[in-house]
């Protein structure tokens, strides 16, 4: 039997899955050698930690299943900013009801996000930044500010690089990926959490 979906549960499945995530990119840091590694596995396992699903009418005559967990979501909307991993809002998202006038895409892309996740990777030898992180974050961010139907509540954006030496000593160390709308930097030996102003 699957469990009832909410709010709390999917920020929990979030932070676990990236925690286990970081834990495994940690202990075999090239088994990851590109971003898409990283999210295609944090994507995968997030379905199967969230795999309930809701139905929403696309028109008069299609009600269509959805998931809960998408990945390459595109924003509807001025900059139609791709999110790479989204939880939509378990909340709001299965009652959401298409506008006359909306086209199909612009009613699948609106739905309420509940978690948007930005990832970003530095493969050995290649200069290492975290203004990538901290813009992906600024950007979930403008997105938390949007009072639409384009809202993203909550953010988490993790930075993961194969060489420990390049990670200074920016943010905190941390044990475990434990709250939203922060960056974290992960690297074979080390797991920072950095606040973003």
């Amino acid at each position: 039997m699957t469990e009832e979906i909410n709010r709390e549960s999917t920020r929990s499945a979030v932070l676990k899955a990236s925690t286990a995530i970081a834990s495994s990119f940690q202990k075999t840091p090239y088994k990851y050698l590109f971003e898409f590694d990283i999210q295609a596995a944090l994507f995968g396992l997030l379905r199967q930690k969230l795999p309930q699903s809701f139905k929403l009418q696309l028109d008069k005559t299609h009600e269509r299943e959805f998931s809960y967990v998408y990945s390459e979501y595109q924003k509807y909307g001025e900059d139609r900013a791709k999110l790479d991993i989204v939880v939509l809002d378990p909340e709001t998202a299965p009652t959401a009801v298409r506008r006359d006038g909306d086209s199909i895409e612009r009613f699948l892309y609106t739905l309420p996000v509940w978690i948007g996740i930005e990832l970003k990777f530095t493969l050995t030898g290649y200069p290492f930044s975290i203004t990538g992180g901290v813009n992906d974050l600024k950007k979930l961010r403008r997105h938390l500010a949007d009072s639409s139907a384009q809202t993203v509540h909550n953010g988490l954006a993790i930075i993961f690089v194969h060489d420990d030496n390049v990670v200074l000593d920016q943010g905190a160390p941390v044990q475990e990926i434990d709250s939203l709308d922060f960056l974290y930097i992960v690297s074979p030996g080390k797991l920072r959490r950095v606040p973003v102003e």
